[in-house]
């Protein structure tokens, strides 16, 4: 803002004293006045026209930003999406060789959707978890239970998804070996769960005589899981819930929410694609294939010929520049910088005659051919090419653009009173001039004896002609003071009018 004013009343100031000295020389007294308040307005019209300008490509800018980045995301979203999509696929496959029944898997993930939907787990950690405890024995009635307990010990304990995935593998041997051993019961205890402890108080005997019971091979290892399972979830059921409310669980939730929605652009694009990849497979191992691994053999051992050429052509002119007078001179003289400069020679020369050969040719004909071809190819149809050339224009289009697209008089058009309609020539015409292109590639249709200026020369006249200049035609008839400021007012306007239309 302090900028912005800065240039009204840089402007506004140097117009005033000019104003006033043209208003003196018309009319003393009253036309100096005249004079200084037309100055101060033109001055301030200067100045807003090179506000208008700056906002301007502040407004291209951000539309060009705002389109890159919905399109950053959408592409993001699409590759996330398609990776997420294809490990469930693969999930499917896992989980059906697991519990031996397709059906019962698919119903087992989608209940694992929902319930990571619902606590602060990712789905990825759930489905690690789940497929220990299904490794271990357990099946899809009863791992979700154990996830539920399981999650709910690591929320309390502020346990990591790997001290979670340990828990539940300490949990699953016991249950599948039927073994309690210190071992396993460690990996609970080193994680904050007082296994052996809630063991002692299930039996009802101190901790003392539950280590000389476990070391004994006392206590079953399906029954202490089922006792631990259930101390667990006393002591910390519902605290998955409660940290699901915390800041770092909602993260987690919505971030989870944002996966599945990922997921459903990736299922989308990899189920479509699948048709594509099984054309591609097929024609790359049937007759096009082979043909194409044909015409690759050919072209990779005239490759190779290419280069043993190059190399060949090096080897001759070095050979012959060492067994040279000139050489044999420099060594024998000690000359190691001459010899130097006589080898470099030889390799360019060496070069050259390579690239003059029947084969180095062959391969520049060959190159300018495929140019050649693709311009002509290219050259019949405009969309072929012409992609990047409309979106870089788009973004030049400023706050200007609609002003003009939507101002038939700035387009040329002529209004056709018969048919009550505007009519556009072909390409705008600008017979009495236009100050300012509004963006790239701005047809126009001209006129002989005009004049076109760069961007760079309109902005040197502008700065040059000392930025707007304003002229009465006509007698001015002033009978009070208030005429002054209605004068600059009805200029003002017409000077924010051209700002507009022309931006300056």
């Amino acid at each position: 803002m302090g900028s912005e004013i800065g240039t009204y009343f840089s402007n506004s100031l140097s117009s005033i004293i000019s104003g006033a000295s043209i208003g003196t020389k018309i009319l003393p007294g009253l036309g100096t006045a005249i004079g200084a308040g037309v100055g101060a307005i033109a001055g301030v019209g200067s100045g807003y026209i090179q506000n208008f300008q700056k906002r301007d490509e502040a407004f291209k800018s951000y539309v060009q930003e705002a389109t890159e980045g919905q399109i950053s995301e959408r592409d993001r979203s699409l590759a996330a999406g398609s990776a997420i999509a294809a490990g469930r696929e693969t999930d499917k496959i896992s989980f059906g060789t697991l519990f031996g029944d397709q059906e019962t898997a698919d119903q087992y993930l989608e209940d694992l959707v929902g319930m990571s939907n619902e606590t602060p787990f990712l789905y990825d950690d759930l489905t690690a978890m789940s497929k220990t405890l299904a490794t271990y024995g357990y099946d899809a009635d009863s791992i979700l239970p154990v996830l539920q307990t399981v999650g709910d010990a690591g929320a309390a304990l502020g346990q990591s998804t790997s001290d979670m995935n340990t828990v539940a593998t300490a949990i699953g041997r016991m249950k599948s070996s039927d073994k309690a051993s210190m071992e396993y019961l460690n990996m609970l205890n080193d994680r904050g769960i007082g296994a052996v402890g809630m063991l002692a108080e299930a039996k009802g005997v101190d901790q003392g005589t539950m280590y000389d019971m476990i070391s004994k091979g006392q206590i079953a290892g399906g029954e202490a899981a089922e006792i631990l399972l259930q101390a667990m979830a006393e002591a910390f059921g519902g605290s998955m819930e409660d940290q699901s409310k915390t800041f770092s669980g909602l993260t987690s939730t919505v971030e989870g929410l944002e996966q599945e929605l990922d997921n459903a652009m990736g299922e989308g694009y990899n189920e479509g694609r699948k048709s594509g990849l099984e054309a591609q497979k097929d024609w790359l191992s049937g007759e096009s294939g082979e043909a194409v691994k044909e015409a690759n053999r050919a072209i990779g051992a005239w490759q190779a010929e290419l280069e043993n050429e190059k190399e060949r052509y090096q080897r001759e002119a070095v050979d012959a520049m060492m067994n040279s007078e000139e050489y044999q001179t420099a060594k024998a003289s000690g000359d190691a910088a001459e010899m130097g400069r006589l080898i470099m020679q030889a390799k360019v020369q060496g070069m050259n005659e390579y690239n003059a050969s029947e084969g180095a040719q062959m391969a520049l004909k060959s190159e300018l051919a495929l140019a050649g071809a693709i311009r002509d190819d290219t050259r019949t149809n405009e969309a072929y090419y012409d992609a990047g050339l409309r979106k870089s224009q788009e973004f030049t289009k400023g706050l200007a653009e609609g002003i003009f697209e939507n101002n038939p008089l700035m387009q040329g058009a002529v209004f056709n009173d018969a048919t009550g309609e505007w009519e556009y020539p072909d390409g705008s015409s600008h017979a009495y001039g236009l100050g300012y292109v509004p963006y790239d590639g701005y047809r126009a249709v001209l006129h002989q004896g005009e004049r076109v200026l760069t961007a760079a020369e309109n902005r040197e006249k502008t700065r040059a002609g000392g930025g707007v200049s304003v002229t009465i035609s006509g007698p001015v008839t002033v009978r009070q003071e208030s005429d002054i400021d209605a004068i600059a007012a009805s200029i003002v306007t017409r000077l924010e009018e051209r700002a507009l239309l022309y931006g300056g």
